[in-house]
């Protein structure tokens, strides 16, 4: 008797449930392009050829091809426009904000002498894939 008071308990609870479909499996798998200016300016080629600190999110080897230690900030502008409508009534949905698109740095630690360890890079990376924060909001009476 418990297990079938747990199972409709459990049916009970897991009815309301939804699950993902195909249209947000492919919104949330698609990366945004983002990161540094000069590797947004290269549509993202520098992931393979490294040397941009962008480049570290693709490629942890990127910062192999680093000569001296460097780090970078970027900011990114980003600005929604919708035009939203419910029972005739138009609405225009504008938003903009400013974030925080990427930050990293590596640390390049080189030895002259004759050793194993010429060159040792240490890198580090903060980079922003995709951005699915979005507001707006509707008004309007339905007879419905």
């Amino acid at each position: 008797m418990k297990r079938i008071l747990l199972l409709l308990t459990f049916i009970y609870f897991i009815t309301p449930l939804n699950a993902q479909e195909v249209r947000d499996a492919y919104r949330y798998s698609k990366a945004e392009l983002n990161g540094s200016a000069r590797y947004i300016g290269m549509s993202g080629a520098f992931g393979a050829l490294g040397g941009d600190i962008s480049s570290i999110a693709l490629n942890p080897a990127a910062s192999a091809v680093f000569i001296s230690s460097s780090a970078t900030i970027s900011l990114g502008y980003r600005s929604l426009e919708n035009g939203l409508s419910f029972n005739n009534n138009s609405f225009l949905s504008e938003e903009s904000d400013v974030n925080l698109n990427n930050i990293g740095g590596v640390f390049v630690f080189s030895d002259n002498a004759n050793s194993d360890w010429r060159k040792f890079s240490l890198g580090i990376n903060y980079s922003t894939q995709a951005d699915f924060e979005e507001n707006y909001r509707v008004r309007g009476t339905s007879t419905n």
